[in-house]
């Protein structure tokens, strides 16, 4: 089980194009120009604690890219680096990586000028 998140633009719904990626727990063979990331539930446990006890990564949807960027700095933070070598383990540096690519993408996002907003799925 995994959530999907990323950015699109609020009125037409267009995904933010980004540098290429070839990241998550499912991916494009090749990588992707879309904000768009596939992040296993694994990590649910750690973004409780980091972004929402409650709510955790669903915090962030729905939310412009300006308010989840204030969400994801103080998280990312609060994380420890090191990406352990199974993506699937629930280790601070494997659940911080995804985050650090929103707070990346929230920043792009940002810079168009465009409504752009997290979403989750």
């Amino acid at each position: 089980m995994s959530w999907w998140v990323g950015l699109e633009e609020k009125d037409t719904e267009r995904i933010l194009q980004v540098k290429p990626f070839e990241e998550g727990g499912t991916y494009c063979l090749g990588g992707t120009d879309q904000a768009d990331l596939n992040v296993t539930y694994n990590y649910g446990g750690i973004y409780r604690r980091v972004i929402d006890e409650e709510n955790g990564l669903w915090t962030l949807n729905g939310l412009p890219a300006q308010a989840a960027l204030d969400l994801l700095e103080p998280a990312i933070l609060q994380l420890e680096d090191g990406k352990d070598s199974d993506y699937w383990a629930a280790t601070d540096g494997n659940a911080k990586r995804p985050l650090v690519m929103l707070a990346e993408w929230c920043r792009q996002a940002i810079e168009t000028g465009e409504d752009y907003r997290v979403f989750v799925h």
